[in-house]
């Protein structure tokens, strides 16, 4: 991977993206926030990033989409390259293995696939705890878990991507995009998410992401 030597962060860039633009990529840098916190290659660098990530998107998130101040346009900015040195130590999980095919089959950007599967994998997670994957054990995992909650809970996600407007595709052919969206998985982003999870698992998350055409 080629790291630069500098970088400049410039606000105002953001503040000329769509508005979809600016929800996605937003979503996508919490994710990675998130995602790298509990991978099973974190480390306590790496958590100094992710909970930075977290805090500055959650205090400013409504402000950057909103009023597009220079202000949050700047804390999302920051988020996000702290984002970038987070995974650049432990890569994405689960909520990124599973987002990829749902772009290029329903055409929806990167950071909204994420976002849809990222509130799957989580509840997963939670529900999942003694199935953990991770050497340092299912306290390890607890505490990260706690950690996590105190900046952002599953539910204050949830209901963020309703207020972003994150709408679920709607399927045409359930049963055939299913079994594809599965195989497609990426195992290597899978094998960091810190819990066990099998293939029916996948496919009944996906499930849950799939809308059925009314």
């Amino acid at each position: 991977m080629a790291l630069p030597d500098y970088y400049v962060l410039e606000p105002m860039v953001l503040q000329g993206l769509s508005q979809y633009q600016k929800k996605c990529t937003m979503l996508d840098a919490l994710c990675q926030g998130i995602e790298s916190w509990w991978s099973v290659n974190s480390t306590e660098q790496s958590i100094v990033f992710s909970e930075d990530v977290v805090r500055r998107i959650v205090a400013n998130w409504a402000e950057y989409i909103e009023d597009n101040t220079v202000h949050a346009a700047r804390q999302i900015m920051m988020a996000s390259n702290s984002a970038g040195k987070a995974i650049n130590i432990t890569s994405t999980t689960a909520a990124h293995a599973m987002s990829y095919k749902l772009t290029t089959m329903f055409d929806i950007p990167h950071g909204h696939a994420v976002a849809l599967c990222m509130q799957h994998v989580w509840e997963y997670l939670l529900d999942h705890i003694p199935q953990c994957i991770d050497i340092r054990g299912t306290e390890h995992l607890q505490v990260v878990l706690n950690d996590i909650q105190r900046q952002i809970s599953l539910d204050y996600f949830k209901q963020m991507c309703i207020n972003l407007e994150m709408r679920c595709p709607v399927s045409r052919d359930k049963s055939n995009q299913l079994e594809e969206l599965t195989e497609s998985v990426n195992l290597v982003r899978l094998r960091n998410y810190p819990v066990a999870i099998q293939e029916d698992d996948i496919k009944r998350i996906y499930a849950r992401i799939l809308q059925d055409e009314s």
